[in-house]
């Protein structure tokens, strides 16, 4: 018999502790309910702990425990007030693209202050904002090609220069930023070669004749111009190295250049390819 009793209240007071947490309200008194708490509380500056937005204002301490009731009932009936997002502030700019001639930079932005809730609506907006920068024009780069024999230099598809003397040096102002840098060269005796080098206005080393460029052995249409797509002929160029007599002739040009890391190239197939076609991708 006393484990009965004590069954049965335990069992009343589990069923009243579920009916605790049960909404007392339906459908039609619910909503009753929370435009009432709309009207006589948030309107009138009680402090919700639901979510719920609040007007400036301050309650007497009746109609505050009155609302303080009220939202107990409305959090039972799992009523919760939309957040609407909010954008936090933007962050720091990126660097610029650029560093001379027009670039641009980008900054962003969350919309995490607060972030939607409750079916509150998102951030109405752009989350990245992008500006331009360094748009002062850049100083031009010098480029000085060497080839044995026959010259001929493209920049960005265009001829800027082109002679029949070994000995000649090309001397070109490239404009920043160029694409990509064409040699045509001829050998019509003895040895071969290309070197290169290209600095900025300040003397620094941008680009030399290595084996990072890509060389062919035959002429392809459209192959000295920046959009041209590289097939199965080019290939990464042929290393001969500083001690080829395009370097260490006594006559030649070769230390105008003044590039300590340029090396004298040609195509893979050596001195089987009389004509070499290099190009150098610089962006």
């Amino acid at each position: 018999m006393k484990h009965f009793c004590a069954s049965v209240v335990l069992l009343t007071l589990l069923v009243l502790i579920v009916t605790s947490y049960e909404c007392p309200l339906k459908n039609k008194k619910l909503n009753k309910k929370i435009k009432q708490y709309s009207k006589k509380c948030l309107q009138k500056g009680f402090q919700s702990s639901l979510g719920c937005e609040s007007s400036d204002g301050k309650l007497k301490k009746k109609a505050s425990r009155k609302c303080g009731k009220l939202e107990q009932v409305l959090k039972k009936c799992g009523h919760t007030c939309p957040t609407d997002g909010n954008w936090s502030d933007f962050g720091d700019w990126s660097d610029c693209s650029a560093a001379c001639g027009g670039g641009s930079r980008k900054r962003r932005r969350s919309c995490s202050d607060p972030a939607p809730a409750n079916g509150g609506s998102n951030c109405v907006g752009d989350a990245e904002e992008t500006q331009e920068c360094n748009d002062q024009p850049c100083e031009p780069y010098t480029l000085k090609v060497l080839c044995d024999d026959h010259t001929t230099v493209y920049i960005d598809g265009v001829q800027k220069y082109t002679d029949t003397n070994w000995q000649a040096l090309a001397s070109l102002s490239v404009p920043s930023p160029t694409r990509v840098i064409a040699v045509k060269c001829s050998d019509h005796a003895g040895a071969y070669g290309i070197a290169a080098g290209m600095k900025d206005s300040e003397g620094n080393d941008l680009m030399v004749s290595d084996n990072s460029w890509r060389c062919a052995g035959v002429e392809e249409s459209g192959w000295e111009k920046p959009d041209f797509i590289e097939g199965d002929n080019w290939k990464p160029a042929l290393d001969q190295g500083d001690r080829h007599s395009l370097i260490s002739h006594p006559r030649s040009p070769w230390k105008q250049i003044n590039s300590a890391d340029s090396r004298s190239i040609w195509t893979s197939g050596g001195g089987n390819d009389r004509t070499a076609y290099c190009r150098k991708i610089l962006i």
